[in-house]
């Protein structure tokens, strides 16, 4: 059997793999193997679509009239073999695992190849490989059996009003809950093979019409140029995608809804997903992204004006109110009314510790608890944490480890980054940098801490897109939607902090 030395390459390739299984069977008067993996098999299916559909056939004898004579089988292979170049399409269509694929098999996306590498690679990815006596093709058939969560609202960027699709860890799920919102044919998705043992599949998607064709360039040379082991999760790629890798701030967006990964495709922006992972990545990113929210575009204007306010004064407090207490205590005293000092002075008169060690021990305790809450079983989880908060908290306040309103303080500033929770990490991190400022130099350090971070954003951009847009530079038409949310029949245009091919978004005569 011609097929054996391929079958024989593959036992060899994957001589370290117990999982490699075949089945041996015979019809048409040949010879046929079915190759396989055995985690990837669905027994019931290779039965009954692939192996019984060619046991149980009736089209021999009009294959055997139409393509071969039946008497000279031999002959009619080796005319076939020997013919000119001009007739080589015509003969492979006429080929017999042709016929196979096309007439008898039914079951599944299939394709014919003589490529062994194109044989390992679909054989790993699941895909059977059926060898038949006499024929250098092979037929790949793909009835794979893959275990994947349904889909469901993810656990971040969850809302009371609004779709609650999220997506999953299978990249072709990911790309079906696209296709159902984007029903054009604008859409493209460019995919690409990243890792050498993983062979992750990368999906870039953009419109074609809206998006700027220099961004996608950029994004799929990078992408290409990777060269790594694997990728287990979309996060991998976001250092190779950064313009600053070292920088602190967030660079990619990235959500696991597909509803609001279509809302910033429809403003021009590009997503990515990965095979294996359920959050999508989105280039370019602006700050005022993570001040707005799915829900607020399914939401009365007035209510999300003011959420997007309180949002801000929640990154305020979170970043500067533990510094600001500290420099209150150390430096700027006076500036507090009497009573408000008597009662900071005598809650804190027995503590041994000074103000900013006081406020970092706090910081301490409630750092261990955020740790310990993501990593508690759910079954233990929200109880746990309280209890623990409780317990500690009025632990360290009878103890005189801590003042009553240290622990307000932190706490208030830890519950007020949580108001947006993409951000998390960077806010912690600012948090921690003003509070040393703070205790260095008072309500100034805070101040020049601030300024520094404002004019260092001032120069950072996304892919073109300035990092502080509308605010800096100033943009006139993107206010409609960035504190103040206009209504949606006022939003002629497409943010203009970002490129794009076309800038209007709907009819101008639009009422």
């Amino acid at each position: 059997m011609k097929s054996n030395k391929k079958i024989e390459k593959l036992k060899n390739e994957f001589k370290n793999n117990d999982s490699l299984k075949q089945r041996k069977f015979f019809a048409f008067n040949r010879e046929f193997i079915l190759v396989y993996i055995e985690e990837f098999a669905d027994f019931n299916i290779v039965s009954k679509d692939i192996i019984k559909p060619i046991l149980t056939s009736k089209k021999e004898y009009r294959f055997e009239n139409d393509h071969i004579n039946k008497n000279s089988k031999n002959e009619s292979f080796n005319t076939l073999k020997n013919s000119e170049k001009e007739n080589e399409v015509k003969q492979e269509e006429k080929s017999f695992a042709n016929f196979i694929a096309t007439e008898i098999l039914y079951s599944g996306e299939l394709n014919i190849t003589k490529d062994e590498n194109e044989i390992i690679k679909k054989l790993t990815r699941g895909e059977k490989v059926l060898f038949i006596e006499g024929e250098q093709e092979v037929v790949l058939i793909n009835t794979k059996k893959l275990e994947k969560r349904s889909v469901v609202e993810p656990p971040i960027n969850n809302v009371v009003r609004g779709p609650r699709e999220g997506f999953i860890e299978d990249v072709n799920t990911n790309i079906n809950l696209l296709k159902k919102r984007l029903v054009t044919t604008d859409l493209k998705i460019e995919t690409l093979e990243i890792g050498r043992f993983t062979k992750s599949k990368v999906a870039i998607c953009y419109l074609t019409t809206i998006a700027d064709k220099k961004i996608v360039k950029k994004i799929k040379k990078r992408l290409e140029k990777i060269n790594i082991d694997g990728i287990l999760d979309s996060y991998y790629l976001q250092d190779f995608l950064e313009e600053k890798p070292n920088s602190i701030f967030k660079q990619i967006g990235y959500t696991e809804k597909p509803d609001i990964l279509v809302g910033k495709m429809l403003e021009g922006r590009i997503g990515i997903l990965v095979d294996g992972s359920p959050v999508a990545l989105t280039v370019p990113f602006i700050l005022v992204e993570d001040l707005q929210s799915s829900e607020d575009y399914y939401e009365e204007n007035n209510k999300v004006t003011f959420i997007r306010i309180l949002r801000l004064i929640g990154v305020v407090i979170a970043l500067a109110t533990p510094g600001l207490y500290i420099s209150l205590q150390l430096y700027h005293y006076k500036a507090l009314p009497l009573k408000f000092l008597v009662t900071i002075i005598n809650s804190s008169q027995n503590i041994p510790m000074p103000p900013a060690i006081e406020v970092l021990f706090a910081f301490f305790m409630f750092e261990i608890l955020y740790e310990a809450s993501i990593r508690t079983p759910k079954s233990l989880g929200s109880s746990f944490n309280i209890i623990g908060a409780l317990i500690l908290g009025d632990t360290a306040v009878k103890s005189n480890l801590a003042s009553a309103p240290t622990i307000m303080i932190v706490a208030l500033s830890s519950i007020a980054i949580y108001l947006i929770p993409e951000s998390t990490n960077v806010l912690r991190i600012l948090r921690f940098a003003l509070t040393i400022m703070g205790t260095m130099m008072g309500a100034l350090g805070i101040v020049i801490g601030l300024v520094f971070i404002v004019g260092y954003l001032s120069d950072f951009d996304s892919y073109g897109a300035d990092y502080l847009s509308p605010m800096a530079p100033y943009i006139k038409n993107d206010f409609k939607d960035f504190f103040f949310k206009g209504n949606v029949k006022d939003m002629k245009e497409r943010p203009q902090a970002l490129k794009q091919k076309n800038k209007i978004r709907q009819d101008k005569n639009n009422d």
